[in-house]
């Protein structure tokens, strides 16, 4: 984590730059990257107080006889508000009027598991969310 938004900004700017050469699209790269720029999402990830998994993976015990286990795209645990944020990043190539409604309705069960699966797991308060590179939007999805 940065000291502050623009640290952590400055950061991840030169980390895409580096692995732009690899990008077999360097202009959607671009497009996609200036996007989530642009989104809400990096302010609610590079403030000091939030730590931050990419590819977490879990196993949580639903029942005797039942678990649920997976990959979250990105975990982050907000210390100051005591509660995690599941985001789930979506590069579904679809048409703008289909929109993060659509997106939303796709997935809804599979990010209300992963929050079922952290409430259980660490007993806080879990937001989930979906971020379409291809919008390049951010949405909250509420549980089921």
């Amino acid at each position: 984590h940065g000291t502050s938004a623009i640290a952590g900004a400055a950061a991840w700017d030169a980390v895409f730059a580096a692995w732009r050469a690899r990008s077999p699209d360097p202009e959607r790269a671009d497009r996609e990257w200036g996007s989530l720029r642009a989104s809400p999402v990096p302010g609610m990830l590079a403030r000091a107080e939030v730590a931050v998994q990419a590819e977490m993976p879990f196993l949580w015990r639903r029942a005797a006889d039942q678990v649920v286990e997976g990959v979250v795209d990105l975990a982050a645990y907000d210390a100051a508000a005591d509660a995690w944020l599941i985001l789930d990043w979506k590069t579904n190539r679809l048409p703008r009027e289909a929109g993060m409604e659509h997106l939303a309705y796709l997935y809804a069960a599979q990010v209300e598991a992963y929050a079922e699966a952290f409430r259980g797991l660490f007993g806080r308060p879990v937001r989930t969310g979906l971020y379409s590179t291809w919008l390049g939007e951010w949405r909250e999805v509420s549980p089921l």
